[in-house]
């Protein structure tokens, strides 16, 4: 009799062991730091009003063109400002719906700046930017940012910043 009651006792022990090991794992109790690392994810929406395109020669879509800007930045709810940014890309790809921009610019934010450098997609699909560094609450920032085409039509944009602090 006792020998019977072994297998069941390890079974229950490693059925007890994997249930606690999902929950952990589902809840994200370690998600938030790992490594020692603190990840936090900011998501602003940015009014593109001040975008402006410096075109080079020759006249139209070309090469080297320069696309500068310093919008303002929105909660999430896009109802209060929260910071402001300041950037500058340059023309990589031409072609209406095909090109692409490398763009480089700074947030500022209450707590501090994040700056990004990557691709802009001008056919309205998302990017993925590097963040390369920060200031004040940022100043040990790294991660990503995810570019979003708010509304389709190149007026407002989702800054996505996923940092690892």
């Amino acid at each position: 009799m006792k020998k019977s009651l072994i297998p069941t006792g390890v079974i229950s022990l490693v059925v007890l062991g994997l249930v606690v090991a999902m929950f952990v794992l589902n809840t994200g109790v370690f998600a938030a730091q790992a490594n020692g690392k603190k990840e936090i994810t900011i998501h602003v929406i940015e009014h593109a009003v001040t975008d402006t395109i410096g075109d080079v020669p020759p006249k139209g879509d070309s090469l080297g063109d320069q696309l500068a800007f310093h919008n303002f930045v929105y909660d999430v709810a896009d109802k209060k400002q929260v910071g402001h940014d300041n950037g500058n890309c340059v023309r990589t790809v031409t072609g209406k719906g095909t090109g692409v921009w490398e763009c480089f610019w700074t947030v500022f934010l209450a707590g501090g700046q994040i700056t990004v450098e990557g691709p802009y997609n001008d056919n309205g699909t998302d990017t993925t930017l590097a963040i390369t560094g920060g200031t004040g609450a940022f100043k040990e920032a790294r991660g990503q940012m995810i570019l979003h085409d708010h509304f389709g039509d190149a007026t407002q944009y989702d800054f996505i910043y996923e940092i690892e602090l």
